[in-house]
């Protein structure tokens, strides 16, 4: 589950943490690349907190990273998220429509 409010927040979760676990769990060198993504998300979040930016709102990152920064923070995510591993993931976990689909299921359950 992915949200870029959560993203920046650095004290409720990391990016290891944010639902691409069963993409990266049995590959160390993706993890590795998924944390220094996270570093350069927080170099990012620190520079739109002292520019004065609202704590309580995620940034667009790459309006805060300069241009080395954005041009490693893109070649890391396309290696992270290649082909391979999106399809990996989709197989493993569904579309979003179809978790979305099962999400709608459980809350009529509930109900």
């Amino acid at each position: 589950m992915f949200s870029s409010d959560r993203l920046f927040c650095k004290q409720e979760i990391s990016i290891p943490q944010i639902g691409f676990k069963t993409m990266t769990a049995t590959n160390p060198i993706k993890q590795q690349q998924i944390k220094r993504m996270g570093e350069l998300a927080e170099i990012s979040r620190q520079r739109y907190l002292d520019a004065g930016g609202d704590p309580l709102h995620s940034t667009n990152g790459h309006e805060w990273m300069n241009e080395d920064e954005k041009q490693e923070y893109l070649m890391l995510a396309r290696q992270v998220f290649d082909r391979e591993s999106v399809n990996n993931y989709i197989k493993n976990n569904g579309t979003w429509q179809e978790r979305f689909e099962r999400f709608k299921t459980e809350m009529k359950a509930k109900q």
